[in-house]
């Protein structure tokens, strides 16, 4: 829209009543008089937008960042039922672990002393 504006600028020297309308309506858009203020105020309202467009979409960005965040930390309970859950399957890795090494040293206590290979 400002693009237009500049445009009815160039070609007219003013600004419509409907261009008008999508500026920013905190500034008196008729108090310029001349071709190149109003020039330079439609590139600095350019400018200001283009900043606070920026600035949004890091807002929503980080705003997008938290929900996803948010949504995956587990609910207390499922933080219960994970835990119960771990700490059976830690009790049965110490089972086969111990099963394991007596297993081994069982195999260690009767191998042969050249290690089991043939002369």
């Amino acid at each position: 829209k400002i693009e237009g504006a500049k445009s009815e600028v160039k070609a007219s020297g003013g600004i419509s009543a409907q261009s008008r309308r999508w500026l920013s309506p905190n500034k008196d858009w008729q108090r310029f008089y001349k071709k190149p203020e109003l020039l330079a105020a439609l590139d600095k309202e350019a400018e200001e937008l283009s900043k606070m467009k920026a600035q949004i979409e890091l807002e929503e960005a980080d705003e997008k960042h938290a929900r996803v965040e948010f949504y995956a930390i587990p609910t207390v309970d499922a933080l219960h039922r994970i835990q119960r859950y771990e700490n059976g399957n830690v009790r049965h890795r110490y089972r086969v672990e111990q099963r394991l090494y007596e297993l081994q040293s069982r195999r260690r206590a009767g191998a042969k002393p050249n290690g089991g290979r043939p002369n």
